[in-house]
Order: structure tokens, then sequence, then C-alpha cells
């Protein structure tokens, strides 16, 4: 059985994916991140939305 958390975690990424906001890769890169680690770092949500350029998107 699922637990709220992950309840609630595949409910957003699905929701995500539907309205395109993100590329496919960072869709995956935050699913990894928040399944392996409930309590996610500011740092960590950085490197995923950081762009080649520098900008976070």
């Amino acid at each position: 059985m699922a637990t709220l958390q992950q309840t609630v975690v595949k409910a957003f990424l699905a929701d995500l994916a539907s309205k395109k906001s993100l590329d496919g890769a960072k869709i995956e890169a935050l699913r990894k991140l928040l399944a392996e680690n409930p309590k996610v770092k500011a740092d960590d949500l950085v490197k995923i939305f950081m762009s080649d350029g520098g900008d976070v998107t």
C-alpha cells in the first residue's frame, strides 16, 4: 500500500508531465530525488532546475 507521501508525489509528477511544464529528464530526476529522500534539500532542487547556462528554470 502506498503512503500518503508517495500518492501525493505520484499525482504531482503526473500533473507536471501532463502539462508539459518540465522536460522528461527533469521530471525523472525530481521523481528519483523525492523517492530516495523524503527531506529534500534546496540545493538538490537547484541542481535539477539549473539550466546549462546557469539560470534556474
